[in-house]
């Protein structure tokens, strides 16, 4: 008896030696991707081995990442875990809560004490300046968290968006259930439009009507970042349908990338739509600073938009009322943004951001 056990563990053990070593082997062997597309990110170079990097055990780190994000069947095993934390019956997995089937991030160690200064940054203007903070999925989905989930240690202190910015948070917020995809942490092109007519009202323009747009369909198969961090498997996960509201003028804008100095037509790059990452649809992604002009108006007035991503879904309707200059600050440097606000030739001032990224 104790003969055979003996014969098996020794099985076992070099079951698992003979797998680790394949595993390991195959890492180097196999060709590298440089980009997930599930999880729409750059993964891990290849460590540089020198001395110094030993040393300060920074070498040691950049290995372990190039593991876990190269070894074979990542994405298979992946899902795995994901199914495997749900059958412990664990709400969250990859900082993903999944409930009533939405999938919800949670961001933590995020406070608030950083959003005054920043605020102070980019007001520092004669111009009229105004605020828009864009609810977190949390703040919207609250209602289908489970029971027993700690939402209170998530709230944040709002007090520093003044009467009017406040009051357009909470609007969105309590509205917002149809507003934001399922599957992604963005607003949907219903939620950009609902923006946009706050944003309007502040400013004191007129709005253009549903009625002037054309409301397409163009996907019925977006899955956003948040199924990409939870891991797991599609068969679980309904996807998210895209939609874009198109009108006759949208190709006599232009769009310049102030870095790169290319130039293209209009909002919508829908060649992203056969990707992973479709809301790149809007813009093409994120840039450091953009250009919007209008070819056919000569005086129009001038915006300074500063935004992150979930701006780039309204900017086609801002840019039926303005020129714009858009500067993305996690792509630029903070004297960069400072010296574009001294110097901005603009009527009005839009800060645009997820309340996340006023807190990073």
């Amino acid at each position: 008896m104790k003969k055979a056990k003996s014969i098996s563990d020794t099985v076992f053990s070099a079951l698992i030696c003979a797998i680790v070593i394949v595993l390991g082997a195959a890492i180097f062997i196999l060709p590298k991707k440089e980009i997930s597309q599930k999880e729409n990110r750059v993964l891990a170079p290849t460590p540089e081995l020198s001395l110094k990097s030993v040393a300060s055990g920074r070498f040691f780190e950049q290995l372990n990442d190039f593991y876990s994000d190269h070894i074979p069947l990542r994405d298979e095993f992946t899902a795995l875990h994901a199914l495997g934390e749900l059958s412990l019956c664990r709400i969250e997995t990859g900082g993903i809560i999944s409930a009533d089937g939405v999938l919800i991030p949670v961001e933590r160690g995020k406070g608030d004490e950083q959003i005054p200064e920043r605020l102070y940054c980019f007001t520092q203007s004669r111009n009229e300046t105004y605020l828009y903070a864009v609810p977190r999925p949390i703040d919207v989905f609250a209602e289908s968290l489970p029971k027993f989930f700690d939402s209170e240690s998530f709230k944040s202190e709002l007090s520093f968006l003044g009467c009017e910015a406040l009051e357009d948070f909470n609007e969105l917020k309590e509205n917002g259930v149809s507003l934001y995809y399922k599957t992604d942490h963005h607003w949907n092109s219903d939620g950009a439009y609902f923006a946009y007519r706050q944003i309007c009202e502040r400013m004191g323009i007129t709005p253009f009507e549903k009625g002037y747009f054309k409301i397409e369909t163009v996907s019925d198969s977006f899955y956003g970042t948040s199924f990409s961090k939870s891991g797991l498997p599609r068969f679980l996960v309904k996807p998210d349908s895209m939609r874009l509201y198109r009108y006759a003028a949208e190709e006599s804008f232009s769009v310049t990338n102030k870095e790169t100095g290319e130039n293209e037509k209009g909002f919508y790059r829908t060649e992203f739509l056969d990707k992973t990452d479709k809301y790149a649809v809007f813009l093409g992604g994120n840039y450091a600073h953009l250009t919007v002009r209008s070819n056919t108006q000569q005086t129009r007035e001038k915006l300074l938009l500063i935004k992150d991503s979930y701006a780039n879904s309204v900017i086609p309707f801002l840019a039926l009322h303005f020129d714009m200059e858009v500067i993305d600050p996690r792509y630029c440097t903070p004297s960069y943004l400072e010296e574009q606000i001294k110097k901005a030739d603009t009527d009005k001032i839009l800060i645009l951001m997820g309340l996340d990224t006023l807190k990073d």
